[in-house]
């Protein structure tokens, strides 16, 4: 596969999952509270304590599994692009200590930056 394809599909993979974990938070946090609070539904139906068809417990497992995921497959995308992690430090800790760098505007050094511009 090549590089730009996966890192295509790894940027796909982490907002899919970045959504599922909101989706649930939000799901969790306003349909399905902890404890005995506000229920909108009234808090003996059987609605009460699912949403969406799923019981809390559900959510909290989906919700839990999306993090992990989403953690994974970040870093993942770190591992990825380590080489210009490394660079882009070296090159900034070297203009802070007092180093010169042939930075141009927008922080790439020449011969270095988005594919546009090369």
């Amino acid at each position: 596969m090549r590089r730009a394809r996966l890192l295509y599909w790894i940027a796909v993979s982490a907002l899919l999952a970045l959504l599922l974990e909101a989706a649930s938070g939000f799901i969790l946090w306003i349909a399905l509270p902890r404890g005995g609070g506000f229920h909108f539904r009234g808090a003996g139906s059987r609605a009460a304590h699912e949403s969406f068809g799923l019981t809390r417990e559900t959510w909290l497992d989906i919700h839990d599994w999306a993090g992990v995921a989403l953690i994974v497959i970040l870093l993942v995308h770190l591992l990825l692009h380590w080489r210009w992690v490394v660079n882009v430090t070296r090159r900034v800790l070297l203009s802070a200590g007092g180093g010169q760098t042939a930075a141009r505007p927008g922080g790439f050094a020449s011969g270095e930056g988005p594919p546009e511009e090369r």
